[in-house]
């Protein structure tokens, strides 16, 4: 099942089965992934395997390099990072819900 959540006007969040994908206007390359810690499978004293750990990465490149030769451009680019900005915040907020929607199993590390 694919969930879609629009977190700002210009960006959203298309969430599938382990995977999630950032959908944006803006002239960034976003993401979300939540990478395994663990290079391999760990035992506790019983053999049992320990539940993997998950990190939350979020990212924000800019597609092309950025100066500004005009107030215009540079108030175009506030505007940008202030939706990047709460971006940033809707999924250090929300990292639980989407780790869970994604179907990933395991333990998330808090930052």
């Amino acid at each position: 099942m694919t969930s879609k959540i629009n977190v700002t006007e210009n960006i959203a969040i298309i969430i599938e089965k382990q995977k999630i994908e950032v959908v944006t206007t803006l002239n960034y390359d976003m993401s979300i992934s939540f990478d395994n810690k663990d290079a391999a499978p760990t035992l506790d004293e019983n053999g049992d395997l320990f539940e993997p750990v998950y990190k939350c990465k979020i990212k924000a490149i800019p597609k092309s390099d950025v100066f500004y030769t005009s107030l215009t451009r540079l108030k175009d680019n506030i505007k940008d990072l202030q939706e990047i900005k709460k971006f940033f915040e809707f999924v250090r907020e929300n990292k639980e819900n989407l780790f869970e929607m994604a179907g990933f199993k395991g333990a998330l590390e808090w930052n």
